[in-house]
């Protein structure tokens, strides 16, 4: 059920997670929150996707190295996937 319009999708949402150093979500929370448009404003261009799916894997001591990424459902069921396999992996 997905496009192939999702590999754009995800390659934004990661692209925003690795230079934010967040989940995509989080980052959509704290600039809404804040009242603050950053396409409107020209600070994160069409390279960016400011919306939920994407997380950053972080190795103690290095830092971020990659994201985990969703793209296919809405932004809060991509989330919510992700959260849930990160804790499914972390509870192994």
């Amino acid at each position: 059920g997905i496009t192939p319009d999702q590999e754009s999708w995800i390659a934004r949402k990661s692209a925003l997670v690795l230079r934010m150093e967040a989940s995509s979500a989080l980052v959509e929370a704290r600039l809404s929150s804040a009242g603050i448009d950053p396409v409107a404003t020209g600070w994160l261009g069409a390279d960016y996707a400011v919306t939920g799916g994407s997380f950053p894997v972080r190795v103690r001591g290095v830092g971020v190295v990659a994201a985990v990424t969703a793209s296919g459902l809405s932004s809060q069921e991509d989330h919510d996937l992700i959260v849930e396999g990160i804790r499914q992996h972390l509870a192994a």
